[in-house]
């Protein structure tokens, strides 16, 4: 009896520190509204916090309690804690521009109009680094990295579409500018946020640049899409090329490449996973639907995304791909202003960005009751079939789908003749890519 006694005693010790801990730390926060940002296992004195896919392929902190010192420093700093100590002063969108390379084979190569690769270029010109998103070697996944080289730019180079994992980005950054390196960090605006929390906005040599997200997709997702794929085709991925614009910068199109030579090519009106994710909205993460960063007011020194175009832009600028650039801080516009010489850049209103892109003045939408059937059925069924049927696509609705990706490509095949024959060149190994520039 006695020992029964002791042992439930200490149950109750154990259950009773586990709760308390519980309270200070960053599990607390519900998973509803974490970003998956990275910033508390950067923080963690101990290292006991580690993010660790969920049943949705999302990163989620777990904390060791064996580790843990309780010393709340995670909680404290969160970026979505309303309770946080020194939050980050967001920036407004001063000054507004459409900008595309004046090189157009890094243009045609990039997902916009290959802003971000002039403003990186401007840094490896002078020995400085960048920092961005990257897909591991077998297109898997996509992870940051930090580097100096070209190889690093080419890698960080063109969107991802699936949530990047931070890793311990943020202490290699701090290490870097602690050594009198400039620094650029490219990454959504959660991110950002959370980096310039992690470095209590210390460093001049640091400059931050979001993109305009309208939310990061499910990596679980992501890969039961290629799985689908590589089953379809009959080989592993060799490369994968969002937005590819051998038929136009609009066509949103997906480019996958197999190691056996064969290719996928799906544009907006077939392609079932950028109509899942922009369409259906099926696989983003939860705290995406209800974003607080959906706003005019940035994290970034410079913001970057999509121009989708006014009366001055012509049709075969934006056939080709057209950057928004928004100038937030003095920093931005100094990293800008290094970067022109590599532009055409044309001046236009915060209003018109924010016109092409309703995620930077609302979140995306409500949460859609497919999303816990689309997770719920992903592993064990084709990924295409499953998002037809969550869309409600029955076999007339996917033929007119069909005759009209035909029509469209058709019609930019036209346009393709009228843009240059530059847009035969899109590349999808980037080690490739003849610039014509040494970095």
């Amino acid at each position: 009896m006695n020992s029964f006694l002791k042992q439930r005693y200490n149950d109750i010790k154990k259950y009773r520190a586990e709760s308390i801990a519980m309270q200070d730390n960053i599990e607390s926060i519900s998973t509803s509204i974490c970003t998956g940002c990275g910033l508390c296992a950067n923080l963690c004195p101990t290292d006991a916090i580690t993010l660790e896919e969920g049943s949705e392929g999302l990163r989620m902190p777990q904390i060791d309690l064996k580790k843990c010192i309780h010393c709340g420093v995670c909680l404290d700093r969160c970026v979505v804690n309303s309770k946080r100590r020194n939050p980050t002063e967001p920036h407004f969108m001063e000054e507004g521009y459409a900008a595309w390379m004046k090189n157009q084979n890094i243009r045609i190569n990039s997902t916009s109009g290959g802003i971000y690769y002039a403003l990186a270029s401007s840094l490896l010109d002078a020995g400085d680094y960048i920092c961005g998103c990257a897909f591991t070697d077998d297109y898997k996944r996509a992870g940051h990295i930090i580097g100096n080289t070209r190889n690093t730019l080419l890698r960080t180079m063109r969107s991802k579409y699936i949530q990047s994992d931070i890793g311990l980005a943020y202490r290699k950054i701090r290490e870097v500018l602690e050594s009198g390196k400039k620094v650029l960090f490219v990454g959504a605006p959660c991110q950002v946020d959370a980096l310039r929390s992690y470095v209590e906005d210390q460093y001049e040599n640091l400059v931050t640049c979001d993109f305009v997200c309208r939310g990061v997709n499910s990596p679980k997702a992501y890969q039961n899409f290629l799985r689908t794929l590589e089953k379809k085709f009959g080989s592993k991925v060799k490369a994968v090329h969002f937005k590819n614009k051998r038929f136009g910068w609009t066509s949103l199109s997906t480019h996958v490449i197999f190691e056996n030579g064969k290719s996928y090519y799906g544009d907006r009106f077939i392609d079932p996973w950028i109509n899942g994710y922009i369409t259906g909205h099926f696989f983003m993460r939860e705290c995406c639907y209800n974003c607080k960063y959906a706003d005019t007011e940035r994290y970034g020194d410079i913001t970057i995304g999509d121009f989708w175009g006014s009366d001055s832009i012509a049709s075969e600028e934006l056939f080709a791909g057209v950057s928004c650039v928004s100038v937030n801080t003095d920093k931005g516009g100094k990293l800008l202003e290094q970067a022109s010489d590599r532009l055409e850049v044309f001046p236009v209103t915060i209003s018109e960005i924010v016109d092409g892109n309703g995620c930077l003045n609302h979140s995306t939408l409500k949460i859609p009751a497919e999303r816990s059937a689309f997770f719920a059925r992903c592993e064990r069924e084709d990924f295409d079939k499953l998002v037809y049927e969550l869309l409600g696509w029955d076999y007339l609705r996917k033929c007119k789908n069909k005759a009209k990706s035909l029509i469209t490509t058709i019609r930019n095949r036209r346009l393709n003749r009228k843009s240059g024959e530059y847009i035969n060149g899109i590349l999808d190994d980037m080690e490739e890519l003849n610039d014509g520039e040494t970095i």
